[in-house]
């Protein structure tokens, strides 16, 4: 469950992947795997935001408001498409794109449905008839009609294109017609403040089923499942109950969950995720549609999201976050190794876990730097040196040592006294990014001017560099696992390949044209390297050729700041600003598609599939 106060209404895109919420005035974007917030806020509205809906292709969205007025956005980044549309008189309740996206619908409380021109916020249509005030409108059979539900306790059927009416009010509601959704083969089904469910046949208005009785409370929304097998329903009484489309059969009932009247109500697209928000709980809840219970036990606040994460001994993941927490888990069951511990009142940054795991060390946008002991549970530190946000943390072989990199500086730390043993600092350009050789005898160290240069580990002086290829920023510097080759990664948009004895380029530069790589990793036998950009992008590449073995692999949505391959070269796991840890399967050379493993969500928070991979 994700808690986001002032929560009114929702929306979740076509494909699933992103819900969108009104809290009181302003819209947000949120990442429907973690629930961490993608984009917004989209400011405009002057008074709360009452209807929500995303176009057909996901591009935009709708939001009708208390102030009267429709607007119309950019999904990707929140900007305003046209002026607000103007009309109603009233509070908006309702809003709905047609089929083909060309057109929008929207109702309120002055009892006339409004039909708008999608791609120039043109009025096309008022629709009168309704005694009461509008509550739910949609667009029916393919976009060429439209039907109403009113405070009336009627249901209204228009011609999408005159207005004309059709059929007449359609009665059996014995209250107010509060939600309404298309069906499969002229369908329509309702909900209303009597508690029940109605089906209704489009073309001759008469009912076709119900009414659906089990609701102790008004029904408040309804959705079919993407089979259209079955119909949800929420209502005020905090619980969604299951019906069977054809029978009108209950088949689960008593889902609970809201602490207050269940709002909206939405599918992943293959059917496996049902998400639900509540009217004034504040919460979005995430529910295993197979089931059917819930993924997540209440919890009063807002998951902060991850910053940072680390691979272990590929069984187990190191996450920071902004709260200041550190956490182990185990990264086959997402069970909790260690944690979570809060480090410090500064956010987390970068981790680090020492070879033998006993150690973990992070570094804070305070530029501080810590030492956890997992055995003992003691914590050494603050480190002190840097003088700005440490965003690299790494251990020497034998765990003595502490390595850390800020903007301009790597030092290194004594992982027990703090003692700083060692400055690697380039006269005239600021260090950025560094690695550790195999055994610890050398830390090859990347700039913002793009040379890498290699350093005695021990003494600290130069043993070789500048290596000259790339020309902007270094985003990431590693060692093959047999030390002979270094590999590094440039906002230039480039990946090179070393000889780390000599510093010839041995491949490369090569990557993802027009976008930079901001993580990279070898392959235990260092044959394949995995990158990870910033358009949320991984490609798997040949390390002695710089040829694509594999990608894009898609899925994340922000820019990907951790890679690496797991053992059997089968899976390769990410991390990325999105917020989302993600494992990408790869079989005989193709990757399996998020979407089409089986995800479910555990008591603790953490996503597992049927394969025991882990999403966080």
């Amino acid at each position: 469950m994700w808690c986001f106060k002032g929560l009114k209404s929702a929306s979740s895109s076509p494909d699933g992947a992103s819900i969108a919420l009104a809290l009181g005035s302003q819209l947000f974007i949120v990442d429907a795997f973690s629930g961490h917030i993608a984009v917004g806020p989209f400011a405009g509205h002057t008074h709360e935001i009452s209807a929500v809906s995303f176009s057909p292709d996901g591009a935009y969205i709708v939001s009708g408001s208390r102030d009267f007025t429709l607007r119309v956005w950019h999904a990707q980044n929140g900007e305003v498409v046209f002026d607000p549309l103007h009309g109603h008189t009233d509070d908006i309740t309702s809003v709905a794109y047609s089929p083909g996206g060309r057109q929008i619908v929207s109702g309120a409380r002055d009892k006339t449905v409004r039909v708008w021109n999608a791609l120039s916020g043109e009025a096309l249509l008022a629709l009168e008839g309704h005694t009461g005030p509008i509550l739910s409108v949609t667009f029916i059979s393919n976009g060429t009609c439209i039907a109403s539900g009113s405070a009336d306790k009627t249901i209204r059927i228009w011609d999408a294109q005159s207005g004309k009416a059709l059929h007449g009010a359609l009665n059996g509601h014995t209250d107010s017609v509060t939600c309404i959704i298309p069906s499969p083969k002229d369908l329509l089904v309702s909900g209303s403040s009597d508690k029940t469910i109605r089906v209704w046949n489009t073309q001759t208005g008469e009912l076709a089923l119900g009414p659906l009785k089990g609701h102790t409370s008004s029904v408040t929304c309804i959705v079919l499942s993407p089979d259209g097998t079955r119909i949800i329903s929420g209502s005020y009484d905090c619980c969604i109950r299951v019906w069977d489309a054809q029978t009108g059969e209950m088949v689960f009932g008593q889902l609970q969950g809201h602490t207050s009247a269940v709002s909206w109500i939405g599918f992943s697209p293959k059917g496996t995720r049902m998400m639900s928000s509540g009217a004034w709980d504040d919460t979005v809840c995430v529910w295993d549609a197979q089931t059917q219970t819930a993924w997540l036990k209440p919890q009063r606040e807002m998951t902060y999201p991850i910053t940072s994460v680390i691979l272990s001994d590929a069984t187990r993941i190191v996450t920071g976050s902004k709260c200041g927490t550190i956490c182990v888990r185990d990264l086959r069951n997402g069970d909790t190794v260690f944690g979570p511990r809060f480090s410090h009142p500064s956010h987390v940054v970068s981790v680090g876990i020492s070879p033998d795991g006993t150690l973990i060390g992070w570094g804070c946008t305070d530029s501080k730097v810590f030492v956890w002991d997992t055995q003992s549970q003691r914590t050494f530190g603050p480190f002190l040196g840097h003088h700005s946000a440490v965003h690299s943390i790494a251990f020497s072989p034998k765990s003595t040592r502490i390595i850390s990199s800020s903007t301009s500086l790597v030092l290194v730390h004594d992982t027990r006294e703090g003692k700083l043993s060692l400055t690697l600092q380039h006269q005239r350009t600021p260090l950025r990014q560094f690695g550790i050789s195999p055994d610890g005898s050398k830390i090859a160290t990347g700039s913002v001017d793009g040379n890498i240069h290699i350093w005695d580990a021990e003494k600290g002086s130069k043993v070789l560099g500048p290596l000259r290829r790339q020309s902007k920023p270094t985003t990431s510097i590693v060692y093959s696992s047999d030390g002979t080759q270094i590999a590094s990664a440039s906002e230039d948009n480039t990946i090179c390949v070393w000889d780390s004895q000599t510093g010839n380029l041995m491949v490369g530069p090569f990557g993802q044209q027009g976008c930079s790589p901001t993580s990279i990793a070898f392959s235990a036998d260092g044959t394949r390297i995995v990158s990870g950009f910033a358009d949320g992008a991984v490609f798997i590449w040949d390390a002695q050729t710089g040829n694509v073995i594999l990608g894009p692999i898609e899925g994340h949505i922000k820019p990907v700041t951790m890679v690496e391959f797991l053992p059997g070269y089968a899976q390769v796991i990410s991390h990325s600003q999105d917020g989302a840890t993600r494992i990408h399967e790869i079989i005989r050379g193709q990757p399996l598609h998020p979407n089409d493993i089986e995800w479910r969500m555990n008591k603790d928070g953490w996503i597992t599939d049927n394969q025991s991979n882990l999403l966080c």
